[in-house]
């Protein structure tokens, strides 16, 4: 009777086996909110493509959704650290220079008015993964 070998995990050429990874730590690709402040503000994404948001605070908040600065038309729950991410979609359709304005507005607090943590900027851009002043300057430039 043949003796099955033994399979062993390979390490890389040049790295001892057991050793820690050097590989950089990936920084979250979208809008971190800490303290109650999003960032970054503005946020270029390009239509059609997700709009991720992290919460790393203790409380809950409303991302309340304007159009035109005046009135909220859509409210959606950020939930707190332990399990607050949340993704929104940029419209496929919109145009570069397209922005949406929110809020970010603790839920013990009552809702009301852009002075709730806000106004903060989503901008539909060809600017995406380049700087923030790249966004404030597509921003500007509408």
């Amino acid at each position: 009777m043949a003796k099955e070998k033994s399979k062993k995990k390979s390490t890389p050429a040049g790295k001892k086996p057991g050793a820690k990874s050097s590989a950089p730590v990936s920084v979250y690709a979208g809008i971190n909110v800490l303290q109650g402040t999003p960032s970054p503000d503005p946020y270029p994404v390009a239509p059609g493509v997700a709009i991720p948001f992290k919460n790393n605070d203790a409380t809950d908040y409303y991302i309340q959704l304007y159009v035109g600065n005046t009135t909220p038309i859509v409210d959606v729950l950020l939930p707190k650290a332990s399990t607050g991410v949340l993704r929104l979609m940029a419209d496929p359709r919109a145009a570069l220079g397209t922005a949406c304005t929110y809020a970010l507005t603790p839920t013990s607090e009552v809702k009301g008015g852009i002075t709730g943590g806000g106004p903060h900027t989503i901008v539909i851009s060809d600017t995406v993964g380049k700087t923030a002043n790249s966004a404030k300057a597509a921003v500007s430039g509408r």
